[in-house]
């Protein structure tokens, strides 16, 4: 093929080997942009809340109906003014990271009452007198 005489011979690129190239070139892990591919694949431009995070619309894109999607980042939970990861997740009905409310004074609160037995045996060791 010599100076514009002819077509140009271009090698077909899968999606894979695509998406290996980028991230290669980004440093990011392959999950990440799949992650980020699929999610974008669920809420096209003009659907999508700027004020909302990603990671929001991440949890949100798995529900399956896109009429209930798209009017699910339109419905705050419990008159909020912008999402939250947890309510995303509930809304979706995923577990969330509930923090634990810690009195002041109080021992650090555990869900597995076997630690804190051996926690406070533990620091009653550590309080005896040799």
């Amino acid at each position: 093929m010599g100076s514009g005489s002819g077509p140009v011979q271009y090698s077909a690129w899968s999606v894979e080997q695509s998406l290996t190239r980028l991230v290669r070139d980004i440093g990011l892990p392959v999950t990440t942009v799949e992650q980020a591919r699929w999610t974008a694949s669920r809420w096209s431009a003009d659907r999508r809340r700027e004020t909302e995070p990603f990671p929001v619309h991440q949890v949100l894109a798995r529900i399956d109906d896109d009429a209930e999607r798209f009017a699910a980042i339109d419905n705050l939970p419990g008159g909020k003014t912008h999402w939250i990861l947890d309510d995303a997740r509930r809304r979706v009905e995923i577990q969330t990271k509930m923090p634990i409310p810690r009195m002041r004074n109080s021992p650090r609160p555990t869900r597995q009452p076997e630690i804190g037995a051996y926690r406070d045996d533990a620091r009653a060791r550590r309080a005896r007198p040799a």
